[in-house]
This record gives structure tokens, C-alpha cells and sequence, in this order.
């Protein structure tokens, strides 16, 4: 037996006590760094409210509304910078090359008037410490065009882009909306940012959205709810809902948003928008963590038709299809032909479009009607229709699986699903994005995922194009939504009000409102795009939008072929939509944020 010495019992003691006490020092250290620790927004309802709509309608009529909406005030800016954030992508590119703006000149000028209207909650709360990142980044592009020319730094020449904030972006990280989640910097930037930043765009923040895009309203407990720009009270829509209340007023020319079942076209109504939901893969996908593997598709939104042209041909360089945009662009011999189907879009067994969207809709018939270049015909899908084939539900079995993945991937972060679900918030009937991840039996059981993965698609493919081949309709012409947007507090109360098909009004929830226009069909990979068509007599946003052939089900497999489908469909609607403006009555009105000249 060995017997130490008590002279060296207590330094060892002392020693291994300290040892003890910094090993968990270090790991309550890592412990506190896991989660992200986040101050609350006041601008998300309390805790305490969580799905009760009574509550959470009563939250947003009284303290959300308690905030008044900024006016724009042209006195804080000169007459040449009113005109510099007035412009259009398009028009800012056609100012740098001629050299009559920097990129720097330009982002500081932007991110000035960001950080003005912080209170609209636009961006992912993080975001607003970081835009010097995007003043550094168009310095370097300054630099890069004095000493090579201004075309080393073409096609998009330092033009400002936000990512959507479920992207993974390393200078933006934003937990995809996640609080815990916020403070992990992405390990790799997603696919599209990667685009971007090889087309010498400025990524240009991560914009607001809820948690992993799960709902029809933007709004987080640690970002906030975001503000519309046409009225405070109403609703800016989601997924995109934080992009889109950026580019419409005015503090970008366009931004990339993503659309699931509508989180592209839904805030590009509510905004007042352009928004371009194309055919699956058109844009990539990888990092955006998705919330199925069939719907979900990186889009873009915008305040004119040029600039999603300008856009799309910017990030699919290395597959754009000259020839068929030119074939779109010049196509003659015979009229292109519109479908404008009444069911289920403009009226079904049990609720029709109001008022408001039927008065824009049916002036959209009457332009391209009057047009020389354009038939419209009435027919209807057969009984068999597409649209109820596949249930919603059926899309999102691998949800929970897909946010894992991207956090292990594009995080690196050791943090549960449940400690993810438990952080998400709530607010009454508009917002409650951990429903699918609690409710994991909605989405079906994996032989109903598989079969609607294979042959129900197939089949439902084959009955969306016989529409087209039975009738030689080019493009599909339906109403954006059943009602313009929507109050805040009318979406969290479940208080829309909606027409019914036999004239009465009745209340439903939010997604009556936009469901089948933005949700049906969305496994398909089918070309969409949402056009503004003014504004409502009382006020609000409208639009309409336009649906293309469905890429065969033999062919969704290759990408290529959702871009030639993507940017033949994009070219004929611009030429749609060229006629449709041609109507005063139906062209895009800026709200009341938008820069302007004094008077």
C-alpha cells in the first residue's frame, strides 16, 4: 500500500477542485451559447396570448396599432437622392455603368433610409448591426470596376439583393426566424446567395419571415411582426412578407423571396408586387431549408416586370435559354391564348372572389380581349380536375426532417427540434408555425408520401396539361386571391371576411381567402407569376396572376427543363402583362412610404 503524504493531499485537492470548477464553467460556457439568448420583440404578441384569436385580434387592434406609420419625408433627402431610391434595378444598373453613381453611394444611401424605418421590422433583427458588411462589400466592387472596368463587375453591377431569412447566409445569420437559432453563423452560404455573390450583387441582409416559413403572416418573437407599407393595420402576407414590404416601398429595387404554397405570390399581393414563383429548380434550392421536397421553390419579387426579366437571366447564366425567350418574345402566326377557368378560382361550391377582386379581374379579361395579339376563353377544367389530388397535408411529412438536416448542415448547431419547437411563437389564428412539427400525423404515413411522391403527381401532371392541349391555351389567367388583403387582427381572429357563393359574407380564417389560388397544383412544377393590378376602391392591394404548361412528368427531373419552361412562361406574360397595364385602372400604385419629391 502506498500512503501519500498529507503535505501533498490538499495541493492536490486545490488543483483538481479548479479543474473541476473550470470544466464546468467551460461547459455551462457552451451551455449559454447553445441557445441563443434573444430580447423578446414588443412587436409580437405576449407569451400569454399564444393561439387564442379573441386575444391576439385585441392584441394587434390595440398595442400593435399604438405605433403610427412614418411618413415619408422628403426634406431628409435631396432632390438627387429621392431620385436614386425611386429606381428600379433596371435603372440603377443604367446609372452605374454610366458611372453616374457608386456602389457604395447607392448602399449607404439605402441602408440609410433602412435603418430610418427600422420600426417596420423588414429584416431579421440581427441584420440591421451588420449592413456595413454590405457597404465594405460595395466599396470592393468600386475598386474592382476602377482598376478593370466597369464590366468586371457585370451583370448585376453591385445592385443590393436581399436574401429571404430562411437562407443560409455566413455575413446575415438569422436561424431561418428561430430565436435559439439566430446567433449560429451559417458554416456555408445557401446555393442562390452563391449565385448572387458570382453575379456581383450585394447581399443586401436577410429579410423577416416566420419560422421556417411556416405561416400566411410575417412575424416572429424575436424579429417581430412586420409592418405593410400601404396601411400599418393590414396585413404584408408570408412567408416573403418581410422582403416584400422592403422592395415595395422603396428600400430595394427586389429581393428573393421563396414560395411553399404561396409565401412567394401571397406578400407579393398584399404588397403591391411582381412576384415570380417559377417552375421547381429553376432557381436552386440547397440551403433554404424547405418545408417539402416537392413545393418549395427560391422566387423573387419585384416592382416592375423588367426587373424580374433582368433578374432571372442575371442568376441562370450558366443555363439561360436565349432561344426560348426570343420565341416568347417574337412569337406570331397565331394568337397567344388565355384560360380564364371560373372554378375553382373565381367561384366554387361555397365561396367566390368579392367585389374588389372582381372588378380588376374582369378589366385584366377586358385588356387582353381588346388586344390583337390575344384570345381569353371561358373554358373550364373537366369534373377529373388536378386540383384535389394530392392533400396538403400529404407535402409536409418530411418537414420536421428537412429543418434538422439544414441545422446540422448550414449550422452546425447542437440544438434539439424540441428545444426549436418549444421557441416558436403564436399569435392567434394567423401565425402558429410549430402546428405541423407537434402534429406529425397530419402529414400521412410514408406510403401515402411515396405514392403521392410517384404516380399521384404523375397523374395529376397529366390532367393540368390536358387542360392546356385540349384547348391550346398558352398561360391561365385566375384571381390572385378572394379578397385583397386582409386586416392584421382579422387574421389573427379568423374574422376574414369572405363572400360566400350565394352573395352573404361569411368569416373564415386567412387561408380561405388565398386557398386554391397559391396552394393547389404547387407539387407541379408549373411557372407562375403574380401581377399588381392597382388598388381596391377602399384602399388595398390587388392582383391577379398567370400559370404556365406544367413541365411532363418524365421531364421533372431535369433541371433544365423547368428553365426552359420557366423562361418561355416569363417572357409570354410579359407580354401579357404589357397589355393589361396598358389599362390605367390595372397598373401598379405605390403606397404611401414610397419616396417622393416634395410638393
Amino acid at each position: 500500500m502506498v500512503h501519500l503524504s498529507p503535505h501533498f493531499s490538499f495541493p492536490c485537492g486545490l488543483i483538481a477542485g479548479a479543474t473541476i470548477a473550470l470544466c464546468l464553467q467551460w461547459l455551462l460556457s457552451k451551455e449559454k451559447g447553445r441557445l441563443t439568448r434573444y430580447t423578446r420583440s414588443t412587436d409580437f404578441p405576449p407569451r400569454s396570448i399564444g393561439c387564442n384569436k379573441e386575444r391576439a385580434a385585441e392584441w394587434y387592434l390595440n398595442e400593435f396599432a399604438a405605433i403610427p406609420m412614418l411618413p415619408h419625408d422628403p426634406t431628409l433627402w435631396t432632390p438627387r437622392e429621392t431620385q436614386l431610391l425611386q429606381l428600379t434595378a433596371t435603372e440603377y444598373i443604367r446609372e452605374r455603368r454610366a458611372g453616374r453613381v457608386s456602389c457604395e453611394q447607392y448602399v449607404r444611401l439605402l441602408v440609410r433610409r433602412v435603418h430610418l424605418y427600422r420600426y417596420m421590422n423588414q429584416w431579421i433583427f440581427s441584420s440591421y448591426a451588420r449592413f456595413k458588411l454590405c457597404v465594405e462589400a460595395a466599396r470592393a466592387l468600386d475598386t474592382m470596376a476602377a482598376k478593370e472596368g466597369i464590366e468586371a463587375i457585370a451583370p448585376l453591377y453591385g445592385l443590393p439583393v436581399p436574401m429571404k431569412g430562411t437562407g443560409a447566409i455566413v455575413d446575415f445569420p438569422s436561424g431561418a426566424g428561430v430565436g435559439v437559432l439566430s446567433g449560429h453563423t451559417p458554416c456555408k452560404d445557401c446555393d442562390i446567395v452563391q449565385r448572387l455573390r458570382a453575379a456581383h450583387a450585394i447581399v443586401f441582409g436577410a429579410t423577416n419571415v416566420p419560422e421556417f416559413a411556416a405561416s400566411v403572416n410575417t412575424a416572429n418573437p424575436a424579429s417581430g411582426q412586420t409592418r405593410n407599407p400601404y396601411d400599418h393595420m393590414l396585413s404584408p402576407g408570408g412567408s416573403s412578407g418581410g422582403a416584400a414590404s422592403a422592395v415595395t416601398m422603396g428600400l430595394c429595387p427586389l429581393a428573393v423571396s421563396e414560395d411553399t404554397g404561396g409565401s412567394t405570390r401571397i406578400p407579393a399581393l398584399f404588397n403591391g408586387l411582381f412576384g415570380f414563383d417559377p417552375a421547381r429548380n429553376h432557381y436552386p434550392n440547397g440551403g433554404n431549408p424547405g418545408m417539402s421536397y416537392t413545393r418549395d421553390q427560391v422566387g423573387v419579387l419585384a416592382r416592375t416586370m423588367d426587373d424580374l426579366l433582368l433578374y432571372d437571366q442575371a442568376v441562370v447564366v450558366d443555363r439561360s435559354d436565349a432561344e426560348s425567350a426570343a420565341a416568347a418574345q417574337t412569337r406570331s402566326g397565331r394568337r397567344i391564348v388565355i384560360g380564364a377557368p371560373q372554378r375553382p378560382f373565381v367561384v366554387d361550391d361555397e365561396l367566390r372572389i368579392d367585389a374588389h377582386m372582381r372588378a380588376k379581374y374582369d378589366l385584366a379579361v377586358a385588356a387582353l380581349h381588346q388586344s390583337d395579339a390575344f384570345t381569353v376563353t371561358a373554358e373550364e377544367f373537366p369534373p377529373e380536375t388536378p386540383f384535389d389530388l394530392i392533400p396538403n397535408s400529404a407535402a409536409f411529412h418530411s418537414f420536421t426532417g428537412q429543418v434538422a438536416q439544414w441545422v446540422h448542415e448550414y449550422l452546425d448547431a447542437p440544438v434539439s427540434i424540441r428545444e426549436i419547437v418549444e421557441d416558436i411563437g403564436a399569435a392567434g389564428a394567423s401565425h402558429n408555425p410549430a402546428f405541423i412539427h407537434k402534429n406529425q400525423h397530419i402529414a400521412g404515413g410514408e406510403t401515402q408520401f411515396r405514392q403521392f411522391l410517384g404516380p399521384k403527381i404523375a397523374e395529376q401532371a397529366a390532367r393540368y396539361n390536358h387542360y392546356f392541349d385540349t384547348h391550346g391555351v398558352d398561360l391561365i389567367l385566375i384571381p390572385a386571391a378572394r379578397s385583397p388583403p386582409p386586416t392584421l387582427a382579422q387574421t389573427a381572429g379568423a374574422t376574414v371576411p369572405i363572400e360566400a357563393s350565394n352573395g352573404h359574407v361569411c368569416h373564415r380564417d386567412v387561408w380561405a381567402a388565398v386557398y386554391p389560388h397559391n396552394s393547389v397544383c404547387k407539387d407541379l412544377h408549373i411557372p407562375k407569376l403574380a401581377v399588381p393590378t392597382g388598388l381596391s376602391a377602399d384602399g388595398r392591394p390587388t392582383g391577379i396572376q398567370l400559370w404556365g404548361r406544367a413541365v411532363p412528368y418524365e421531364e421533372m427531373f431535369d433541371d433544365g427543363a423547368s428553365t426552359r419552361q420557366s423562361v418561355a412562361f416569363l417572357h409570354l406574360a410579359a407580354r401579357a402583362v404589357q397589355v393589361m397595364h396598358s389599362d390605367t385602372q390595372l397598373r401598379r400604385v405605390a403606397p404611401p412610404l414610397f419616396p417622393a419629391v416634395e410638393r
